[in-house]
């Protein structure tokens, strides 16, 4: 089923007037080991209202024989995450949905139907032109900086924040995605530079997904361990490359008392900012 989002075709979308509902035109994918407690609960919690899937993800045991190359200085997890992302979208791909809403097993869900429909609603009334490459960041506060109007329901994503544990796409971007992936050079999941290019980002302005503190021992989730390592890693690395630049915008903006959201995160000093206009 194939909706033009367009702007100018918004109030014939019979979706967005209660004609028929959003949920049959998107899809619903959570990325998780088999078994996993947190997706099973994830799917439970989400299945009255969503067309729900959950695809198994690839471990680095599974790339063994595959013809995959990563980026310089990507690990191992690190593909296995960005191929699990890819299947995933290849996956929600084939039901030419609208949207696709992909989770990582993770996630911890602060969303229902409607809320995402007024997300949806939100972001679709200030689209400028057709066709556009959608993507919606639902986690959207650490390491991003966003902008929007005091009284907006949503925010436009200026530099695309950390973590990929929820996020949606559009039909076109979901399409310019599969399409971009490179295996002869796998990035990181969150976000690789073809994630960024061309798709235009938002986010809620308050988090529809959640993603669980790193810095607790008892959480489950399977990157702890290597997100931390990797969050540590930028402590030597940030001012020797593009992101002190974003850095010195997160500082300034947390002096200016422009941080962005409540949930746990890596550190405060990386928390994403919002300027408003």
């Amino acid at each position: 089923m194939h909706i033009n989002v367009s702007k100018s075709n918004l109030h014939h979308v019979g979706y967005y007037i209660g004609v028929s509902p959003l949920n049959s035109s998107l899809s619903v994918l959570i990325i998780a080991r088999p078994n996993r407690r947190s997706a099973i609960e994830a799917k439970k919690v989400l299945s009255p209202e969503f067309n729900v899937q959950i695809i198994e993800a690839t471990t680095p045991a599974n790339l063994s024989g595959l013809n995959i190359y990563p980026a310089r200085n990507v690990e191992p997890i690190e593909v296995a995450i960005s191929v699990s992302h890819h299947r995933a979208r290849l996956e929600a791909l084939k039901s030419e949905n609208e949207w696709a809403i992909i989770l990582e097993e993770d996630a911890i869900v602060k969303f229902n139907l409607l809320k995402f429909e007024t997300l949806i609603k939100s972001v679709i009334k200030t689209l400028d032109a057709e066709n556009s490459l959608i993507g919606i960041h639902l986690f959207p506060e650490q390491y991003g900086i966003l902008t929007g109007k005091q009284a907006s329901e949503h925010v436009r994503v200026w530099y695309v924040p950390d973590f990929a544990v929820g996020y949606v796409l559009n039909l076109g971007a979901l399409k310019y995605a599969v399409e971009n992936f490179d295996f002869q050079a796998v990035e990181v999941a969150d976000w690789p530079r073809f994630m960024r290019k061309k798709i235009k980002w938002f986010a809620p302005v308050n988090s529809l997904v959640v993603h669980p503190d790193l810095n607790l021992k008892s959480t489950e989730s399977s990157t702890r361990v290597y997100r931390n390592i990797r969050t540590s890693s930028r402590k030597l690395k940030k001012y020797f490359n593009k992101r002190n630049l974003i850095l010195i915008f997160l500082k300034i903006g947390k002096i200016l008392n422009l941080c962005h959201g409540k949930n746990p995160i890596a550190s405060e000093k990386i928390r994403s900012i919002r300027l408003y206009f």
